[in-house]
């Protein structure tokens, strides 16, 4: 069950995108749920199928696994996803460019 405390993502409508690629509005929505969110959580958030969910995040360089919960009276486990925010002024390092012998 998907709790008050969630942030929806914006519609595609809102941010311009095509409705085939959702990776914009799951990346949002993980960002706008920083404890993470699971793939039904997520499906509730996005207009997506669950198995697009699925694939979706997958292919997603920034987006990880971060814990594992029970989900019902069974003993089922659901991922829980989360994305990683990069920092706004990441300075790159200053490391010497290694010399090639000839």
């Amino acid at each position: 069950m998907i709790g008050p405390h969630l942030k929806c993502a914006p519609q595609p409508s809102e941010q311009g995108g095509t409705m085939r690629s959702y990776n914009k509005q799951i990346r949002q929505a993980l960002r706008d749920n920083p404890d993470g969110l699971t793939v039904a959580q997520i499906v509730a958030l996005v207009p997506a199928q669950e198995n697009t969910v699925n694939r979706q995040l997958r292919t997603m360089p920034d987006t990880y696994i971060d814990r594992w919960q029970k989900r019902g009276t069974q003993n089922y486990i659901s991922a829980v996803w989360c994305a990683v925010v990069p920092p706004e002024n990441c300075p790159k390092p200053n490391i010497p460019p290694k010399v090639r012998n000839p």
